[in-house]
């Protein structure tokens, strides 16, 4: 998978875009054997996931990974299925440690999210 998609964001204003997609795909996993406390599967639905990412072509592609919270893509690989039950694993309370979680991964990352706007200093 190569570490970043830059692309024309065509689906807003037009400005050239980065998408983290190996920062992203590496928070997905922590979400599933560090918050969930899960196992690593490698079933279908990982899989189709890994595929999407290595194949987007535009922003739409991103705006369709971005429309779902990452909790969602961490579940469904967990549960191997795309309509992943939440409320057998997330409460609200553990949500709001989700947003925690999210931050100190981004911070760690060096970056602000998932998604930014591109110039020179995000290589």
């Amino acid at each position: 998978m190569e570490k970043d998609f830059i692309f024309i964001d065509d689906e807003t204003d037009g400005k050239q875009r980065i998408f983290y997609r190996s920062i992203f795909y590496s928070y997905i996993i922590n979400l599933i054997t560090d918050f969930f406390d899960a196992k690593l599967e490698y079933n279908e639905t990982h899989l189709r996931f890994i595929n999407f990412l290595e194949t987007l072509e535009d922003a739409g592609d991103v705006y369709f990974l971005m429309h779902d919270m990452p909790y969602h893509w961490a579940l469904s690989i967990i549960q191997n299925t795309s309509e992943p039950n939440e409320e057998i694993m997330i409460d609200e309370n553990q949500k709001n440690n989700e947003i925690d979680f999210c931050k100190q991964f981004l911070l760690t990352n060096n970056i602000h999210f998932f998604l930014e706007e591109f110039n020179n200093s995000n290589l």
